[in-house]
């Protein structure tokens, strides 16, 4: 019986607090109610995202974050730590911690 009132209500564009209000009852019990039967409101559609624009950033901020960490790879060689122990400290192989340093000292001698 309050089934159906809040069945009618509610496709009458009446909100839980409203229906709940008219009834006497919590809006959780409308709400609880409403999922049962499932009672749902037509959300809005979020406009659609430029996939190749979301993507294009997403790439360029990974790219910003590995040259902010090869740019403090390079400052923990320049404190003297061991290249060996900064690989392991940034997670990445040894090989690219040279190749940086390498790159590094080419380009200030250029």
């Amino acid at each position: 019986m309050i089934d159906d009132r809040i069945r009618t209500m509610f496709t009458n564009g009446g909100t839980y607090d409203s229906i709940a209000d008219a009834l006497g009852v919590t809006r959780n019990v409308v709400a609880g109610r409403c999922r049962k039967m499932g009672l749902r409101r037509d959300r809005a559609a979020a406009p659609p995202r430029n996939d190749t624009e979301y993507r294009r950033e997403l790439r360029e901020k990974r790219e910003r974050e590995k040259d902010q960490r090869d740019i403090d790879i390079l400052c923990d060689i320049d404190e003297g730590h061991d290249p060996e122990a900064v690989a392991e400290h940034w997670q990445v192989p040894v090989a690219h911690v040279w190749a940086l340093a390498a790159a590094a000292v080419e380009a200030i001698d250029a």
